[in-house]
């Protein structure tokens, strides 16, 4: 005779599956890790050439969000640490944590954890080998927000970019990260050469929540434009300047004409027209036509006055830059010195 094991052992095991009667409705609307940029659980994909930024794009973003601060006027959300996979390891990465730190204003590094050891995400065993690893490396309540893979290549040693098939194991491990760990998951790619494509598998655009590009642009700047945001509408691309400082360099807020009076700004608010030629210069401002019509822009927006022989922030500039900057309204109390 079978012996009855009551009916709580038939719901034991947890649904694979979750079922909706209301087309969706009762779903809440995308969480932002970085506002308008990254949802709180997404995957996301960030190529460019070789050279065009994108890891200094990714490590900013990065950042940002370990600090709970704005990330060029786009919100972020404070919660748990970063991972940053450096996988394509260079010397040159911890002079630009420092660099961004001293632009930031942050004397110690916080919640942001970094390894050189790539993970291969094409490799089930490896994968779950990370997980565990970085579970135990963890403290008592700590939580991840987001873990970067820089770069892709680097972590799929061996496999076939252009293989649906293995790629799509790729992306199922590491939507199996994000699951696990719930943080976003941002994976940093190279372009087809001379191309503005990502390698691959087209796997690279169909499986990510988000996909964006990094492009080089002329002089220091560089556009960072939306290939696919999958639950919410693309945000417009943007400009951010690669600017020389610290040692190593940083990214600042474009327009071209943010970076011509953030050259003032960098000068204690006052600058002679051959210092903030050459500053506008190192910034990827050209001197001649482009730096002259610019001049004329930021004076005719009144951000700059000329005192004598030089050339001086108004607190119209110190608003601009503040609210460009850090997102804040106009009138706000930037973290910028009042002009003089």
């Amino acid at each position: 005779m079978r012996r009855w094991r009551g009916p709580a052992t038939m719901n034991r095991r947890r649904s694979k599956f979750t079922f909706y009667r209301d087309g969706f409705e009762s779903l809440p609307p995308p969480d932002w890790l970085v506002k308008e940029i990254i949802p709180k659980d997404g995957l996301v994909l960030l190529f460019g050439q070789s050279g065009s930024g994108k890891t200094f794009v990714a490590l900013d973003i990065g950042l940002s969000v370990t600090y709970g601060q704005s990330w060029h006027a786009h919100s972020t959300t404070k919660g748990g640490s970063v991972v940053y996979v450096a996988a394509e390891y260079t010397r040159s990465l911890k002079n630009r944590i420092a660099a961004w730190r001293q632009e930031h204003g942050h004397e110690h590094l916080i919640n942001f954890i970094t390894t050189k050891n790539p993970v291969q995400l094409h490799k089930d065993d490896e994968v779950k080998e990370f997980i565990r690893e970085l579970k135990s490396t963890l403290s008592d309540g700590e939580s991840i927000s987001l873990i970067i893979f820089d770069t892709l290549a680097r972590c799929i040693v061996g496999a076939d970019e252009s293989s649906a098939q293995e790629m799509g194991l790729v992306i199922s491990n590491a939507d199996r990260i994000r699951e696990e760990l719930n943080t976003a998951v941002m994976l940093v790619h190279h372009t087809v050469r001379d191309e503005n494509r990502f390698r691959g598998s087209g796997v690279f655009k169909d499986g990510p929540t988000t996909v964006i590009g990094v492009e080089a642009g002329s002089g220091k700047s560089l556009t960072v434009t939306c290939k696919k945001q999958k639950d919410d509408e693309e945000f417009k691309p943007f400009d951010l300047y690669l600017t020389p400082a610290f040692g190593s360099c940083v990214l600042r807020t474009g327009g071209a004409e943010l970076m011509m009076i953030r050259v003032i700004y960098d000068n204690g608010g006052s600058c002679s027209w051959s210092e903030w030629t050459t500053g506008s210069e190192l910034a990827g401002i050209p001197k001649g036509g482009s730096f002259d019509r610019l001049k004329r822009a930021v004076e005719e927006l009144k951000w700059v006055r000329k005192d004598g022989d030089r050339y001086t922030l108004t607190l119209e500039g110190t608003d601009a830059l503040a609210k460009a900057r850090y997102g804040q309204e106009e009138g706000a109390e930037p973290p910028l010195p009042a002009a003089a």
